[in-house]
């Protein structure tokens, strides 16, 4: 008979994303998770994608992967629209956001971005969480 710790276990680890390999050989700043798929980008994702890379991989790593040691990733269930909503992506972008979820320092605002560009920044980040199962 399986234990409810096995059980809870068990749907816990099938919530969290594909860790990236040997985090215990991992270096400062190598990536925290895998990205398995990267989806075809629709033009505003695209800009998105251009401003994430200029403007956010220095801390979310690349594709949102997030950074060890810098900072976490955006492709994790614990960003899933359910979680963490688009509002709450700009409101942390316009107003900075203290670490409430993960063990990084404080994330500083962004006051020179645009609405336009928060909102391509969004749906690039939300465009490759789908492509990687976050819904």
């Amino acid at each position: 008979m399986t234990s409810f710790r096995t059980m809870f276990a068990t749907i816990a680890l099938a919530t969290l994303p594909v860790l990236a390999p040997d985090l215990a050989h991992a270096a400062q700043g190598d990536p925290l998770v895998v990205i398995a798929e990267l989806p075809e980008l629709t033009e505003r994702q695209a800009q998105g994608q251009a401003l994430f890379q200029a403007e956010c991989a220095s801390c979310h790593g690349v594709a949102g992967a997030g950074r060890i040691g810098v900072g976490p990733p955006l492709v994790h269930s614990r960003y899933r629209p359910a979680r963490q909503s688009n509002f709450s992506f700009q409101l942390a972008l316009t107003n900075g956001k203290s670490p409430t979820l993960w063990r990084f320092g404080e994330m500083p605002a962004r006051p020179d971005l645009s609405e336009t560009q928060i909102k391509a920044l969004i749906d690039y980040i939300r465009a490759v969480q789908r492509a990687n199962g976050i819904r």
